[in-house]
């Protein structure tokens, strides 16, 4: 006969001791999910009352929660969320304006005053000994007008911008004859390509202005091809080229957020590409016989059924 007693008592006494701790930690696991539950419903409400916020226009609320690792991570998504959302209007804002400013200056920068006068005035006399010509550079210069003047944020085709460069040169040619030539070589591939409006003619336009200098001759030709995902425009001309300073000068300011030299016309070209594309993209001034400027945008495709760009 073995007495037991002793040893019932102590593993009642162990079950009941268990019983305690189980029903403890049972007490603190339920208040504290109740206090976990809590905050985390006052951190969903905190969020949706910021992105309410964004709604309404306030891009100012940002969030700072520190609850718990996951809503932690999800406030810092959000906070960088708002700060790209801010840069991106910005840009457009910048974009907006730089194209605004241009509708008001293409007539300055793409057909200047002293472009018309002399144009106007080689009609004048093309009046008296060739009506034929005079006709053609009537036609053409009021082509090249109503091209200019429209919607300077319109896309076009690579081949319907390029055709107006053509007419454009074409105009240069009867006023300097034999003293100037051009080449216009698009790839074929390129042809219906979209593009932005009035990109190329500033570029074309510097070429002009600049490359002359005291030669007798000069020639420019223009090549448009692609090169995996970018759209090139090659523009070279065999004038005087300029001094090393001026180039030097040339390319850091094409680095800098605002201008700040007397060349507009490649700046705006080189923002603007900038401003729509990104950083990537614009326009690299070098010199070789005389000066080549390339200009790099994507290359895009347009889809003819739905009207969009891919």
């Amino acid at each position: 006969m073995t007495d037991n007693t002793d040893i019932i008592g102590v593993l009642i006494t162990v079950l009941i001791t268990g019983a305690v701790v189980l029903l403890t930690v049972l007490l603190i696991s339920l208040s504290s999910a109740e206090r976990m539950a809590v905050k985390s419903t006052a951190d969903i409400r905190t969020i949706n009352d910021a992105f309410q916020d964004v709604m309404d226009g306030n891009l100012n609320s940002y969030l700072d929660i520190r609850s718990s690792t996951e809503f932690e991570n999800i406030g810092k998504c959000y906070n960088q969320m708002l700060d790209s959302l801010k840069r991106q209007i910005a840009a457009n804002k910048e974009l907006a304006e730089t194209v605004a400013y241009a509708q008001v200056k293409q007539l300055e920068s793409q057909f200047n005053s002293h472009f018309l006068f002399n144009t106007l005035d080689n009609i004048r006399f093309m009046c008296k000994i060739d009506a034929e010509l005079a006709e053609f550079m009537t036609v053409s210069l009021s082509g090249l007008l109503r091209y200019n003047t429209s919607n300077a944020n319109e896309k076009v085709t690579v081949e319907e911008d390029l055709e107006h460069i053509r007419i454009y040169l074409d105009i240069i040619k009867v006023r300097f004859r034999e003293r100037f030539d051009y080449q216009i070589e698009p790839e074929a591939e390129v042809l219906e390509a979209p593009m932005p409006k009035l990109l190329l003619q500033p570029v074309i336009e510097n070429a002009i202005k600049y490359g002359f200098g005291d030669r007798e001759h000069l020639n420019v030709s223009v090549r448009a091809v692609r090169q995996q995902d970018s759209l090139v425009f090659i523009c070279e001309d065999d004038g005087v080229g300029m001094a090393p300073e001026l180039l030097e000068k040339i390319r850091h300011n094409l680095t800098l957020p605002q201008n700040e030299s007397s060349h507009l016309g490649l700046y705006n070209v080189h923002r603007r590409i900038q401003l729509m594309y990104g950083e990537e993209y614009g326009i690299t001034v070098e010199m070789e016989s005389g000066v080549r400027v390339t200009v790099r945008l994507p290359y895009e495709t347009e889809d003819k059924e739905t009207g969009g760009e891919e």
